[in-house]
């Protein structure tokens, strides 16, 4: 037993010179598990509503094609699947812009990302909002994606992937006959982890 124990440790401190350059291809996945809450507010010439949902449990898991323009800055086009306590499935498609820094002679890898997305519903409360949106399949509620996180390789060409996301989705929608407001929010804040190939 101690002897697996030594052998694990030293093979997490071997060196991996993971060299990242311009036009290299990373194909990533991960995902994470959680609580999320949300709020609503809706507004009209004759009241104010606002209201705080309950925490609800979901499974979030992302899947990306990274392209590395150079050794830092890496276009990273994202599918995102939401899977929310008692609804349906949502979903959305991101644009994030990721700068990786280059630590020498290292295998761990830091990097920040910011992005932008479109997806199909604000899961809220305990139903999507808006159904028509989801029905349909379109593509109008608003995403940002700001994070930090780690690449640790393990070989020159896989690395574990472990981040911090903050997700803001946002969806507003009016009432022109009766001029009536409704403003849909809804924040996560995911640690996601995952695996990256390197081609």
């Amino acid at each position: 037993m101690k002897f697996k124990i030594l052998v694990i440790l030293l093979s997490l401190n071997i060196s991996v010179l993971a060299q990242i350059n311009g036009n290299r291809i990373e194909l990533s996945a991960s995902g994470t598990f959680g609580l999320v809450n949300s709020s609503y507010e809706s507004s009209s010439p004759n009241y104010n509503y606002t209201s705080e949902g309950k925490f609800n449990y979901y499974i979030l898991s992302n899947i990306r094609f990274g392209y590395f323009l150079n050794t830092h800055f890496e276009i990273e086009p994202e599918i995102q699947l939401l899977f929310l306590e008692n609804i349906d499935p949502t979903y959305s498609i991101n644009g994030n812009i990721t700068y990786n820094f280059d630590i020498d002679s290292s295998k761990l890898k830091p990097f920040l990302l910011v992005g932008y997305g479109i997806g199909n519903a604000v899961p809220i409360f305990v139903s999507l909002i808006p159904q028509d949106l989801v029905e349909n399949n379109s593509l109008t509620v608003h995403q940002i994606n700001i994070g930090f996180g780690l690449k640790v390789f393990v070989t020159d060409d896989i690395a574990i992937r472990i981040e911090y996301r903050f997700r803001q989705y946002k969806y507003d929608k009016n009432y022109l006959n009766i001029s009536t407001v409704e403003k849909y929010t809804r924040t996560f804040h995911n640690i996601l982890f995952g695996i990256s190939f390197f081609l």
